[in-house]
């Protein structure tokens, strides 16, 4: 890998037309040149603390190829994708770090149901399953030659995907009796094993970001709810159309939560639907904005916040899934841009509470608490490291047999 190819592409995602999902993460580079094969200068508009973590995340595909043709510098290169079905990676042998990988090779399989997961994984057929739901951390725990590992401190966090786009949850009232709607305590007590915290907050406690005032912004009331929907103009329910909450198979909390709150939001008059999908056909719904409701956990919360609020979830822009931008939220864009470009950690506390402070008001997306990255494998599997940043790496895995 050269200089060049790292110039391609970092402009490739900075291109408007390409649609990246990243592309808000580079919104502060204002050009990149290169000055020999292996080094090039990147100048900022502006200063941009996430950009290092942001680098990170950036796929290397060549020029002529699309991105099944994956090249870069990790310990293993792609060798074949079988679309729904698998993923084979081979070893690198010009890998930088010597003596790795230890494996000749890895191979990913697409299992969707969790069962299907765990069946497997008992029956040897595969060595790891990565992220299992917390609620199964004392049963699988309990079953014999297999490992839990949990990243920690917590780094996803449950959210509730909420499109302010669209009528009629461009109603900010709205918004906030479901945020009053929502069971935050009993969601973590019954579907994470109370392994998971509740919270408003992406940013979890100890961070030297987080807001206790934001965390503990909503609580569970049907009171307040049912009050705030009449302010909103549907008064028990009244004038108000079915919401549709968007699941993707494979994940049975995001079920769980769609049908608890959906129990919530019926006693206070609000009709809703759950549309379950597979996770190709759910994504684009959500990244198109063809939703109401959806269930998620993304991450990077533990991170620095920089890269956090210029990811692809919560960076604000036109591509944004809840729909904000500067001039939705002007006080979240204006709180984010100003943390990021300072290395004064008084006053980038300051402008990160600001900025949630206007989100969780804001009412979108809705925090529900934070989860720890949980994965099982069997115990001849030597070396694996559940990463709380979900920065997984196969080099030093090996396996004992």
């Amino acid at each position: 890998m050269t200089a060049e190819d790292l110039k391609w592409n970092i402009d490739r995602v900075r291109d408007p037309k390409a649609g990246s999902t990243w592309l808000s993460g580079w919104a502060t580079v204002d050009s990149v040149a290169v000055d020999d094969p292996l080094h090039l200068t990147i100048k900022l508009k502006y200063a941009s603390v996430g950009l290092p973590f942001q680098m990170t995340y950036l796929w290397i595909m060549p020029k002529d190829g699309g991105p099944m043709a994956a090249v870069g510098t990790g310990p293993f290169a792609l060798a074949e994708y079988v679309p729904n079905s698998s993923l084979r990676l081979k070893r690198n042998p010009s890998y930088w770090r010597q003596g790795q990988p230890y494996l000749d090779e890895v191979v990913f399989k697409v299992l969707p149901e969790i069962e299907a997961r765990y069946a497997a994984l008992a029956a040897g057929d595969i060595d790891l399953a990565y992220d299992i739901p917390m609620k199964d951390v004392p049963r699988m725990s309990g079953t014999r030659g297999t490992v839990v590992a949990a990243g920690k401190p917590a780094d996803q966090h449950f959210v509730v995907h909420v499109n302010t786009t669209r009528e009629p949850l461009n109603n900010k009232k709205l918004r906030q009796a479901l945020a009053w709607s929502l069971d935050r305590a009993t969601f973590m007590k019954e579907f994470t094993g109370s392994i998971g915290r509740p919270g408003n907050s992406p940013i979890p406690p100890g961070h030297w970001a987080y807001s206790e005032k934001v965390d503990k912004y909503y609580g569970y009331d049907l009171a307040k709810a049912k009050a705030l929907l009449a302010e909103a103009g549907f008064p028990d329910g009244k004038g108000l159309r079915p919401l549709t909450f968007l699941a993707a198979v494979g994940y049975p909390e995001f079920m769980s939560g769609s049908e608890m709150l959906q129990a919530a939001l019926r006693s206070i008059g609000v009709q809703t639907r759950i549309e379950a999908l597979d996770v190709a056909a759910w994504l684009k719904r959500i990244a198109d904005r063809d939703y109401d409701l959806s269930w998620d956990y993304p991450g990077r919360g533990a991170g620095d916040p920089d890269f956090l609020f210029k990811g692809v979830v919560w960076g604000p822009g036109e591509r944004n899934w809840w729909g904000i931008d500067k001039n939705s939220l002007p006080a979240f864009v204006e709180g984010v841009t100003a943390g990021g470009a300072t290395t004064d950690q008084k006053e980038r506390t300051a402008q990160y509470a600001k900025a949630l402070e206007a989100q969780v008001e804001f009412a979108a997306p809705l925090v529900v608490g934070q989860r720890a990255l949980v994965s099982a494998h069997r115990d001849h599997v030597k070396g694996y490291i559940t990463h709380p940043l979900q920065l997984v790496t196969y080099g030093p895995v090996w396996v004992d047999k």
